[in-house]
């Protein structure tokens, strides 16, 4: 009997609570990585057709399922690879995140804030790093880490996030002005921003 996409992602949360147990640490988001990892290598589970793009947008983020036990969301981005990546302006999440593509690739820049934290909307950044998240590779970001990301390539991409929390119910997230930081301010999304899968391909 083959597995269906949601029997996978049951899979996904009950690793993902296992692993974080009462607080997340770097190794238990490597573990959730890594689980995260094997789901989008299941690409029959995720055939691009079940994730149009539609018309006139360079990308949609569906969200593909939550863990009512644990607030776990993960979600498909689909999108349009970018010919040139965008000035970055880098953000944190507040909560755990981990990003693995099932089909293309998305382009990483990864922050460390140096500055006190004394002066409110304003802060510094350096870049630590960057890495292109491919098919077979994932990234994990703790509560602080700070990135940017961006499509690259030539071909479509269909990107899993997975992360500890709905990304609607994050409030104190923020946005720098850019890779050096500067003035920051708060980057709420609403649930406006997310897709809900149609009712034909949701499992």
């Amino acid at each position: 009997m083959s597995i269906t996409r949601d029997d996978a992602l049951q899979e996904l949360f009950a690793e993902a609570r296992s692993a974080q147990g009462d607080e997340i640490t770097p190794k238990g988001l490597h573990a959730i990585a890594q689980a995260l990892s094997s789901l989008a290598s299941r690409r029959s589970l995720f055939p691009l057709e079940d994730f149009p793009l539609p018309e006139g947008k360079r990308s949609v983020l569906y969200v593909l399922g939550e863990d009512e036990r644990s607030g776990f969301v993960i979600y498909a981005v689909r999108s349009v690879p970018v010919t040139a990546v965008p000035p970055p302006r880098p953000h944190n999440h507040t909560t755990w995140a981990t990003v693995a593509t099932v089909y293309g690739n998305e382009h990483q820049e990864i922050y460390e804030r140096i500055d006190d934290r004394s002066r409110p909307g304003w802060g510094e950044l350096r870049k630590s790093r960057e890495f292109t998240v491919r098919p077979g590779s994932v990234i994990g970001y703790l509560p602080d880490d700070y990135h940017s990301v961006a499509a690259v390539g030539a071909e479509p991409t269909l990107a899993l996030h997975f992360y500890g929390r709905r990304l609607d119910a994050l409030t104190e997230r923020i946005i720098f002005d850019g890779p050096e930081g500067g003035n920051y301010e708060t980057f709420l999304m609403g649930s406006e921003m997310f897709t809900p899968l149609p009712a034909t391909v949701a499992s």
